[in-house]
């Protein structure tokens, strides 16, 4: 996964290529984690299961859809931490790995979303973007190899 990143160097304040290649980035290493979020319904429980193929479904539009800027749904957001503080073991590892995945697309969608707006918005929304994929690759890292 830290392969992702390899070549990619934005010192802070990145002009409009620069930030596309950060999006585009963030999106490959989504669609690697693709499978940990599209598993998350079959992790929960009934009562959670609508609300995480929600948030899949939103998951999927911000992989698919180069212009999608929605927040995540709010339903889904909540059913992810209660789900996750419901589980241990694998299955919690599991379900860190998609934790951070969803952060990471919420970050790319708040990069679209102000793509077209005044340069501090966009310098900021972009170092968000790169801490939280900076984060993610690390901690899903982690969760894979069995730590929190």
């Amino acid at each position: 996964m830290v392969e992702l990143l390899e070549g990619h160097d934005c010192p802070g304040v990145c002009d409009p290529p620069e930030s596309a290649q950060t999006v585009r980035t963030a999106v490959a290493a989504m669609e690697r984690w693709r499978h940990w979020v599209r598993s998350l319904p079959v992790m929960a429980g009934e009562e959670h299961r609508t609300a995480l193929r929600g948030l899949v479904a939103w998951y999927e539009r911000v992989c698919a859809d180069e212009r999608y800027a929605s927040f995540p749904p709010v339903e889904g957001m909540e059913a992810l931490l209660l789900v996750e503080h419901e589980r241990s073991g694998a299955t919690a590892r599991g379900l860190v790995a998609a934790r951070w995945a969803v952060r990471v697309a919420d970050a790319v969608a708040k990069c679209r979303q102000v793509s077209d707006g005044d340069d501090q918005a966009r310098v900021v929304a972009l170092a968000k973007l790169e801490v939280a994929l900076h984060e993610a690759l690390a901690r899903i890292e982690a969760s894979v190899k069995g730590g929190n």
